[in-house]
């Protein structure tokens, strides 16, 4: 089983058609992708009798999270058409206000409503299946230090 990690004031953006990051939805729980390298055996005859393995391929997972986004705006309609074309996009998660994000590609690979509000919140639990490596970067959405 994933372990989920609370996120409050935590964000998912998604990088838009002109290159800028546009906030998709609140984050209230993560499961951070489990990098995974496959094991290639190495072993020649004539060894000491024990095998050789060399590390192969990594494999970095599934991110999943539980999201909050607005049923009055486009971002339940464009998460559903994100699930539907399975396109790779740019993903950024603002971990709160600790000044760091994740940064990653990926697609849906799922999308599940959990939840529908009398106050037009939707939540949803969604997987983006990470494409290549992923990196805990300084928040590019931050603003510089000395300005408000």
């Amino acid at each position: 089983m994933a372990i989920r990690y609370r996120a409050y004031d935590s964000a998912l953006y998604v990088k838009d058609a002109s290159g800028a990051w546009k906030q998709f939805a609140y984050v209230e729980t993560i499961s951070p992708p489990k990098i995974e390298t496959d094991e290639i055996e190495a072993t020649a005859l004539g060894g000491d009798g024990f095998k050789v393995t060399m590390p192969g391929l990594s494999d970095a997972g599934d991110v999943q999270f539980t999201l909050f986004m607005s049923g009055t705006g486009d971002e339940f309609k464009e998460m559903l058409s994100y699930a539907l074309d399975l396109s790779v996009r740019d993903w950024l998660v603002v971990l709160g206000d600790s000044g760091l994000a994740a940064q990653f590609k990926g697609w849906v690979k799922s999308f599940n409503i959990a939840e529908l509000s009398a106050n037009e919140v939707i939540k949803a639990e969604t997987s983006i299946r990470v494409v290549g490596a992923w990196q805990l970067v300084n928040n590019p959405l931050a603003a510089p230090a000395g300005t408000v």
